[in-house]
């Protein structure tokens, strides 16, 4: 039960943080992703809401980090709360251009205007 004590005043003083003062550490872009999807799946019923789901069938990897080229993955979002609420899911397999293999996880939580997600 500590996480969500610690969690939700955390990011509710983000914002102030980032309109009010520089922040404590630099952001740099590292790479970019273009990525092909399929149309979605029919939606799957959970408690509270509902799964999207779309198959990743490929893509490029660009940037200071790496390059490579996503061989397949996975998008999903849950929409609870008639929609109003939601939680995207996006897992990327590839090869960069020196043979090695990757993951790349994105996952979050927000509206459907705005989100707090990071990447693994």
């Amino acid at each position: 039960m500590l996480f969500p004590t610690y969690a939700v005043p955390l990011i509710t003083a983000l914002p102030i943080l980032v309109s009010t003062q520089a922040l404590p550490f630099a952001l740099e872009h590292v790479l970019s992703a273009q990525i092909s999807i399929t149309p979605s799946l029919p939606p799957i019923a959970v408690p509270g809401g509902t799964i999207a789901v779309k198959q990743i069938t490929g893509g490029m990897v660009t940037g200071s980090a790496m390059n490579g080229t996503i061989i397949s993955g996975l998008a999903y979002l849950t929409l609870y709360h008639n929609q109003t609420f939601d939680v995207p899911l996006i897992v990327l397999f590839g090869q960069t251009d020196d043979s090695q293999t990757f993951c790349i996880s994105e996952m979050g939580i927000g509206t459907l205007t705005a989100q707090v997600t990071r990447i693994v």
